[in-house]
């Protein structure tokens, strides 16, 4: 029976319903709560249950930078839902406007400052692409202000 279950699990983390796979991997806790690979399984989808919370928490902050959301979105995507990629800026917005906010340097900042303080869940699994988008967007600035936005 957990075999099953643990297939049914599999397919439904795999295609992202990370919600109904934390469901199953509960009840298989249930059923055999000593299973030390239930037990990994399971703190594994609580994590990405966790994340997933937090995006979508961001996604209601009316002071988070689009393009920073966005970015948050494809990261998350990438690694946890690879079938599936987030749909491109460029398909949701006239690219003047796309363009005009790729070149909103202090905004970027902002952001990301923003999701190192409000969303540290995301902030923390995925680091490196954050600090790398940092690093790509306060090239071309003063050091007072990428001080002012230090991550």
């Amino acid at each position: 029976m957990l075999e099953a279950l643990n297939e049914q699990v599999d397919m439904l983390y795999e295609a992202g319903v990370f919600r109904l796979s934390e469901i199953f991997i509960d009840f298989m806790y249930f059923i055999d709560p000593k299973d030390r690979a239930v037990k990994e399984r399971r703190t594994e989808i609580q994590h990405v249950m966790r994340l997933e919370k937090e995006l979508h928490r961001m996604f209601r902050d009316s002071e988070m930078f689009p393009l920073v959301m966005y970015e948050a979105e494809r990261y998350f995507n990438n690694r946890f839902i690879p079938l599936v990629p987030p749909p491109e800026p460029e398909e949701e917005m006239p690219a003047d406007i796309l363009y005009e906010l790729q070149e909103m340097d202090i905004e970027y900042l902002a952001g990301i400052t923003r999701v190192k303080k409000k969303y540290p869940l995301l902030y923390r699994q995925f680091k490196e692409k954050w600090e790398q988008l940092y690093d790509a967007h306060s090239q071309d600035l003063s050091r007072e202000v990428r001080r002012q936005f230090r991550i």
